[in-house]
């Protein structure tokens, strides 16, 4: 490389550091020394005033590749591509390094194929149970995802989206104008894995609190995610996995993080999977509780909240303790009136749907409980 070469090179190398939470520490004799903590440092040669300047630029980001335990060569592309957000997932499959069981490696491609679908789902269409068909639009997204090979010591898959926007510019929704951006999908991805590794731990905490799933539709949880998730534990479904967020510096406002789950919460993710299907595909469903708002307007449906315990037919447990809005028809709904008027506790079953980009209930009988 030239000097104009080796110089553009270090400005990269310098922008990707500051990215990942590296700070600048001094500078001596045309170079600059950063540090991550106490963990590492690395020395950046800003102009081209030492021979071994392409050496130094090597070493640099062979340490940030071992800090990140991660193959030089993503680390180099995501130097070069500064507007591409990332998604690292590590496993840890009983197999030499670097390497994984064709069946586990098969099923855990289709994971993140998965993964990054439901995120575009639930970007595009909001909380849903369970995915539908796939739209042109989610279909455009996954085509553009790239799958990076897995880096020696372990076995990590990388998925590599655009942070701009893709197809259309905008999704018109009930709450606004939502992007359709590689950026959008990937933090709702990030909110949806947190909810989904939450969910899972109150699980294991307490083995019939299952329900806490139901509260995690909300942040992007559907019977889907669940189940690419849970491929990602193996074969058995009883590994540990990780999922990594790395944003694209071209687009800054994100911070890196990673989401653990142990080797326990595979399994669990596969029973949430298996109860979200059951709960979309009866669809009915009762909530019985105190109404906590009510509300109306011309040409809309009239709808009231209700806080208090959701039961479905298809469900073995209690779903969520939660506050879930209910469609009723205007006779119905004068009856809601007097009965929060007296503090009194109702009861609607009905169809679940979502809507408004959140879980609703669309009542068929509703009762009033008087004492």
């Amino acid at each position: 490389m030239n000097s104009q070469e080796i110089a553009q090179q270090a400005a990269n190398v310098s922008s990707y550091l500051a990215s990942k939470g590296w700070e600048r520490d001094s500078e001596r004799r045309g170079a600059t020394i950063w540090h991550l903590g106490q963990q590492a440092w690395v020395l950046v040669p800003d102009i081209r005033q030492y021979d071994d300047a392409d050496l130094l630029l090597h070493e640099a980001v062979a340490r940030i590749a071992e800090c990140e335990a991660r193959p030089e060569r993503d680390v180099w592309r995501d130097i070069a591509e500064p507007m591409v957000d990332a998604q690292f997932f590590r496993l840890h499959p009983d197999a030499p390094s670097g390497s994984i069981p064709l069946w586990e490696g098969l099923r855990a491609a289709q994971g993140v194929f998965d993964i990054m679908k439901a995120a575009a789902a639930v970007t595009e269409q909001g909380p849903l149970l369970i995915e539908g068909a796939q739209t042109p639009r989610v279909k455009s997204f996954v085509r553009r995802v790239l799958l990076s090979s897995a880096a020696p010591g372990s076995y990590i898959l990388t998925a590599r989206m655009p942070a701009e926007e893709i197809g259309a510019q905008e999704l018109a929704t009930a709450n606004g104008s939502q992007q359709f951006s590689g950026r959008v999908i990937a933090v709702h991805l990030q909110a949806a894995v947190d909810a989904a590794q939450t969910a899972a731990q109150q699980v294991l905490e307490n083995p019939n609190e299952m329900d806490a799933f139901y509260w995690a539709t909300e942040s992007g949880v559907s019977a889907n995610l669940c189940k690419a998730l849970s491929d990602l534990g193996g074969e058995y479904r009883n590994k540990p996995f990780e999922i990594g967020f790395s944003w694209a510096r071209g687009k800054p406002g994100q911070q890196p993080a990673e989401v653990k789950f142990t080797s326990a919460m595979s399994s669990v993710l596969f029973r949430a999977s298996n109860e979200l299907i059951s709960l979309a595909r009866s669809g009915m469903a009762t909530i019985t509780g105190r109404i906590t708002d009510l509300h109306a307007e011309d040409y809309l449906p009239s709808r009231i909240k209700i806080w208090g315990d959701l039961q479905a037919p298809e469900s073995a447990s209690l779903l969520p303790q939660r506050s879930l809005w209910v469609v009723l028809n205007d006779a119905d709904y004068r009856r809601a009136i007097e009965a929060h008027r007296d503090v009194l506790t109702v009861e609607a079953t009905g169809q679940l749907t979502t809507s408004n980009r959140r879980l609703e209930l669309r009542a068929r009988t509703f009762e009033v409980f008087r004492p």
